[in-house]
């Protein structure tokens, strides 16, 4: 999975603190990730929609973090918003960015990583959306919409449930901007949504009720598990019984 990560702070240790700390989680839980550093509330409103979460400092010398993340949230920014904060008392102000977490300095840890988890989760839960590079113009394709991508003459084609999306972008670029627990590859040409798996054989998988994909040999057992799991994840309710 690749987290694309902007982090607003006027102090260098802070936002050196941020990027050990994401160092840290990356590590121990095989994601990647990308980085941009912001530090004023003048660079910060230049920001393109482009991130999947904003680290925010709630002081800045050249303005109030608050009322910068709202006039973000004016322009349509749909990143999610971590506050970060030297005094816990003002950590309440984040109700108005409706902001996921608040995390106060000295940031620990296991703070950190609980946000980034929670963060995670509802990416995968939530319609979100990638974009993707086509020949005329870019897409902002809703990620549940993806029945399936497949790898066609040096092309892939996204296909969606309203329409197929042609690209230059390779299959593992595309991959890693999904959610992992929710695409898998049955073959080195396609990438699937396991969501839209109606059927599965030891040597094929139906997409949709319509669309016949080859299981390669070598990833019939990673596969079969991996589907197995996300549908045992699925059905689960909040109290973490089957439904």
């Amino acid at each position: 999975m690749l987290l694309r990560i902007a982090v607003c702070d006027d102090e260098d240790i802070h936002r050196l603190i941020i990027r050990d700390k994401l160092d840290a989680y990356a590590v121990s839980n095989d994601i990647d990730y990308q980085i941009d550093e912001f530090t004023s509330a003048k660079e910060l409103m230049k920001m393109e929609n482009i991130y999947d979460i904003l680290f925010l400092d709630i002081q800045l010398e050249d303005g109030n973090g608050i009322e910068v993340g709202k006039r973000l949230l004016q322009r349509g920014i749909d990143a999610t918003i971590i506050i970060t904060t030297s005094y816990e008392q003002y950590a309440s102000e984040g109700y108005y960015l409706k902001a996921h977490r608040y995390l106060v300095k000295p940031i620990q840890q296991a703070n950190f990583n609980e946000a980034l988890v929670s963060c995670i989760r509802d990416f995968e839960k939530t319609k979100r959306k990638i974009e993707v590079k086509c020949p005329y113009e870019n897409y902002f394709i809703s990620v549940n919409s993806i029945v399936y991508i497949e790898s066609y003459h040096r092309k892939r084609k996204i296909h969606t449930k309203e329409q197929v999306y042609v690209t230059g972008t390779s299959l593992q670029e595309l991959l890693e901007q999904l959610p992992a627990a929710q695409f898998e590859m049955p073959q080195k040409s396609y990438i699937v949504n396991l969501d839209y798996v109606t059927s599965l054989t030891k040597t094929k998988i139906t997409m949709d009720h319509t669309h016949e994909i080859k299981l390669a040999r070598d990833r019939i057992d990673g596969f079969n598990m991996k589907f197995h799991k996300y549908l045992r994840g699925f059905c689960k309710g909040v109290d973490g019984n089957c439904c």
